[in-house]
C-alpha cells in the first residue's frame, strides 16, 4: 500500500499512479537479482518508481523536448538537456520533410494539435547552435523579462520541480516569441513540510540558480551575467512584495477555510497531516521566502552541478567519469570521488577527495551494487552535488549514482526504461 500511494504522489494522479505502480513492479519482478539480502526490499521498490517515472518523462541526451498540450503554438516543457544527437535530428521534423515518422515523433513530443512545428524548430536549432550568442537568442525568440520573472518567482517559492517540466511554453499566432507560464505550483513552500515528515527532498542543488543548470536554454542564460543581472533584480522585486507581513495576512485568510478539505479525500489518503501540523506548517510559510532567497544567494556562490557519467570497465581497472563543473567567479574547482557498497557510504572502498580532472579509476571490484558519488568543490572551500541521486522511502539522497558489476565483469547502470 506505501509503493500505490508514492506511485499515485508521484505522478500527481490515480490513473497514472496505478500504471507506475503496475509497471514497477513488474520490473521489479525482472531485477529481482539486484535485491541484496541486507538491502531494504520496499526502498528497492521506491528507487524502482522513480527511476520508471523519471524515464517516462525525459530521456537522457536530449535536445529542449516538448509535449504539445493545446495547439501548435502551446507546449508543455518536459525536458532540456546540453546535448543533441543525430537520431533526434532525424525525428524531430516538420510534417511534410521527407522522413517524418509520426509514431517516432510522439515518442519525444506527443502531438495533439497542429503538426507544423516550424516556429518550435527554427527555435530548437538556434538554441542548440553556440555560435549565436544567448543575447541573440533571446531576443529572436523569447521574451527576456517574462523568463526572468518566472525563473524569479520559482526561485523565491522554491517551487523546484520546475527544471524542465511544468511549466507551458507557449508564442501566440503570427508570432515568433515564446513565453513561460506557470503552471502546477503544487511544489511551492514545501520545505517546511518535508522536514516535519523527515522526507529528503528540495535539498543539495535543488535551490536557486543551480536548480536550472540542468536545462540548456537555462544554463546558456544563466552564463551571462547581463541576465543574472536582470534576474537578481526581478528576485528583489517580488521579494519586496512577497513580504512576511503580506503572506501572514494571506495565510491567515485562507487558512480555515481550507483546513477541513484536509481530512476529506483524496486529501486526507495523500496528505495525510494532523490539525497541529497543519497550522505548525502553516505558520512557518511566511518565513520561507526569505530563506528561499538565502538559497538563492548561496547558489551563486557554489559550483554548479553535473552529471555522472556510466562507470566503465577497462582490464582490471574501472573507470569514472563526469562533466565538468562550472563556477561563476571563475574560481578553480577540485573534485572528491567515493565509492561504496551502500547507499550511505558507510562501506567505502574507494575514494580521492583532491582530482583537478573529472575522472578516476580504481581497481576492479567484485560483482556486486555500488554507489559512486562525486563533488565539485571551489577555491572558496564552497562544494556541490552532482545531479544525480539516488531514492528511497526517505527520500533523495544526492550526488551518487549506483550501478552493479555483473558475474562477468560489465557494468549494469542502475537505470529503468518502461517496460
Amino acid at each position: 500500500m506505501v509503493i500505490y500511494k508514492f506511485c499515485i504522489k508521484l505522478t500527481g494522479n490515480k490513473e497514472d499512479g496505478e500504471d507506475l505502480y503496475q509497471q514497477t513492479f513488474l520490473k521489479a519482478i525482472e531485477l529481482k537479482h539486484r535485491i541484496d539480502k541486507n538491502n531494504n526490499p520496499r526502498s528497492f521498490l521506491v528507487s524502482v518508481a522513480i527511476k520508471t517515472w523519471k524515464n517516462s518523462v525525459r530521456k537522457n541526451n536530449r535536445r529542449m523536448l516538448i509535449i504539445p498540450s493545446v495547439n501548435m503554438n502551446d507546449y508543455e516543457v518536459i525536458d532540456v538537456k546540453d546535448t543533441k544527437t543525430d537520431t533526434e535530428e532525424d525525428i524531430i521534423k516538420k510534417e511534410d520533410d521527407a522522413g517524418y515518422d509520426k509514431t517516432a515523433f510522439e515518442k519525444m513530443l506527443e502531438i495533439k494539435g497542429d503538426s507544423d512545428h516550424t516556429k518550435l524548430i527554427d527555435m530548437l536549432t538556434d538554441l542548440n547552435d553556440y555560435s549565436i550568442g544567448i543575447e541573440d537568442v533571446l531576443k529572436e525568440h523569447f521574451d527576456e523579462e517574462n523568463i526572468v520573472y518566472w525563473m524569479a518567482f520559482q526561485i523565491l517559492m522554491g517551487n523546484v520541480d520546475t527544471q524542465n517540466r511544468n511549466v507551458y511554453l507557449y508564442s501566440p499566432l503570427n508570432s515568433d516569441i515564446w513565453y513561460f507560464i506557470a503552471w502546477d505550483n503544487d511544489g511551492c513552500l514545501m520545505r517546511p513540510e518535508y522536514e516535519l515528515r523527515n522526507f529528503s527532498d528540495q535539498n543539495s542543488w535543488e535551490k536557486g540558480i543551480s536548480n536550472y543548470w540542468g536545462n540548456i536554454l537555462f544554463q546558456r542564460c544563466l552564463k551571462s551575467r547581463s541576465f543574472r543581472e536582470k534576474l537578481n533584480d526581478a528576485i528583489l522585486d517580488l521579494r519586496e512584495y512577497l513580504n512576511k507581513d503580506m503572506l501572514t495576512s494571506k495565510i491567515e485568510s485562507y487558512k480555515n477555510v481550507l483546513k477541513p478539505y484536509l481530512y476529506l479525500m483524496p486529501d486526507a489518503e495523500y496528505e495525510p497531516l494532523t490539525s497541529e501540523q497543519y497550522d505548525q506548517i502553516a505558520a512557518s510559510l511566511p518565513d520561507e521566502i526569505e530563506k528561499n532567497y538565502q538559497l538563492y544567494l548561496e547558489s551563486l556562490e557554489t559550483p554548479m552541478p553535473f552529471y555522472i557519467g556510466v562507470p566503465t570497465i577497462d582490464g582490471d581497472k574501472l573507470k569514472f567519469n563526469w562533466d565538468v563543473s562550472y563556477d561563476l567567479d571563475a574560481e578553480d574547482i577540485t573534485y572528491s570521488v567515493e565509492v561504496a557498497r551502500d547507499y550511505l557510504f558507510r562501506d567505502v572502498i574507494y575514494q580521492n577527495t583532491t582530482l583537478i580532472v573529472p575522472e578516476a579509476e580504481m581497481d576492479l571490484p567484485e560483482a556486486g551494487q555500488y554507489f559512486v558519488r562525486v563533488r565539485a568543490t571551489n577555491t572558496s572551500g564552497k562544494t556541490q552535488d552532482a545531479f544525480d541521486y539516488y531514492v528511497t522511502d526517505e527520500g533523495k539522497y544526492y550526488g551518487m549514482r549506483c550501478f552493479y558489476i555483473t558475474e562477468d565483469s560489465t557494468v549494469e547502470e542502475d537505470d529503468y526504461e518502461e517496460g
